[in-house]
């Protein structure tokens, strides 16, 4: 947690990221717009972005801002809320949080659909994250949890980071491959 804390307390590792996606993945549509197409939120949802990191994803994602009733960005660290807030600026419905998706600081069934992109496999207690997302969660409930393929750029991104100290036990903990059976021990 604490290396996951150091290095997310700025943005700028998360932008680094984000450019090594942009300019060596295979998707030509940029993962942030091909993400929001996969969307789809009825009118007045009540939405909550865990692990927010900057933001970027609602840059793109206007036609879901003018459907959301309220849109609650959250992140650990308060260096990416500032990216995001900076991205972003303070608009209706869009409201910023500080805290840990392990120990969420909302009322049981506040949000229509939470937002859970490329964090999960940072998460120490992955069954305690979502087993308070599902709390936070209407009873129609709706995740969204995107994340690395065992096989994908993680790797290279990491060594070229310097961070391949944690690669091995972080990014293989919630992945493509092994991501629904941890999701099923919470979500129906």
């Amino acid at each position: 947690m604490d290396s996951t804390r150091q290095q997310y307390r700025t943005d700028a590792n998360l932008n680094t990221r984000i450019a090594f996606h942009a300019n060596y993945s295979v998707n030509r549509q940029g993962f942030m717009p091909w993400l929001t197409e996969q969307y789809a939120f009825p009118m007045h949802t009540c939405v909550l972005d865990v692990g927010c990191g900057t933001g970027k994803l609602w840059t793109y994602a206007d036609s879901l801002v003018s459907r959301c009733k309220r849109i609650m960005l959250t992140d650990l660290s308060e260096g990416m809320l500032r990216a995001a807030q900076s991205a972003l600026g303070t608009r209706e419905p869009i409201a910023y949080r500080c805290c840990d998706v392990q120990s969420l600081p909302f009322a049981d069934g506040s949000f229509d659909v939470v937002l859970a992109n490329m964090m999960l496999y940072h998460v120490p207690d992955q069954e305690r994250a979502l087993s308070e997302i599902r709390r936070v969660l209407t009873p129609d409930v709706v995740l969204y949890a995107a994340t690395y393929g065992e096989n994908g750029i993680a790797s290279f991104v990491e060594e070229t980071l310097h961070i391949s100290e944690i690669a091995a036990s972080v990014n293989r903990r919630f992945t493509l491959q092994n991501g629904a059976a941890l999701l099923r021990t919470v979500f129906p």
